[in-house]
């Protein structure tokens, strides 16, 4: 009697592994099947993988020449700022007849 019922434990454990076997199968089919409709669907929205190799170099090159006109911007804006202020050192030195340059105004050394 006891080998009848472990035969018994034993044949439904072959069962239940063969049918979860085969349940893993149809999945995984199925997960594959879902991918690749997924691929078909992007494939689809997003062009092929040249036409997306092409977009992606225009979108660097777009965000290249913005970043190169940003910087551009500020060295200009810079370099506006820098000759106003020499300009005004130019009218204040003909003004008053001094150099600011020649002022010392570090911290250490003070104003002269």
């Amino acid at each position: 009697m006891k080998l009848l019922s472990t035969l018994v434990i034993v044949a439904a454990a072959l069962a239940s592994g063969a049918a979860g076997a085969a349940q893993y199968g149809s999945d995984q089919e199925r997960r594959d099947q879902n991918r690749e409709e997924a691929l078909a669907r992007w494939r689809a929205d997003h062009g092929t993988a040249a036409d997306s190799s092409g977009r992606l170099a225009d979108e660097r090159t777009s965000l290249r020449e913005k970043t190169k006109e940003g910087a551009r911007s500020v060295r200009n804006f810079t370099h506006r700022q820098a000759e106003k202020a020499r300009d005004f050192s130019a009218r204040q030195d003909r003004r008053y007849g001094t150099h600011h340059s020649t002022t010392d105004t570090s911290p250490v050394g003070g104003a002269k």
